[in-house]
């Protein structure tokens, strides 16, 4: 079995395999379209997600959503991973915003990055 996508990509055209590992929105996209046994999947695996502040700073509060959010909102530049990359921090960070309505304030500050070791902090 070989398979070169992309993060997070199944294979597509052709391309075979006999067991896939994927990030769960590919996960769900080969099991919506049919190309694997629905029910089949196996959570391998959970993804913490962190949030850093620059050295020196005062901690935030993000003790609940609203204070999250003023947290974020109230922030000169963000960085995360860009969804499209497949990243599941990225991809989950992505979907948060959206949930709490601030992704176009959000985004308007973001500085996307294809992997974690290319995030310059300041």
């Amino acid at each position: 079995m070989e398979h070169r996508a992309g993060a997070g990509e199944a294979p597509a055209g052709g391309e075979t395999a006999d067991v896939l590992i994927l990030n769960r929105p590919g996960m769900d996209t080969v099991t919506r379209d049919g190309r694997v046994l629905a029910g089949s999947e196996v959570t391998l695996a959970s993804s913490p997600t962190a949030l850093a502040i620059r050295a020196g700073e005062s901690r935030p509060d993000i003790s609940t959503v609203d204070a999250l959010k003023r947290t974020l909102l109230a922030a000169r530049a963000i960085s995360y991973t860009d969804p499209a990359a497949g990243g599941a921090s990225g991809i989950y960070f992505a979907k948060l915003i959206e949930r709490l309505g601030i992704a176009s304030e959000i985004n308007a500050k973001t500085t996307f990055r294809t992997a974690a070791s290319s995030v310059t902090c300041w």
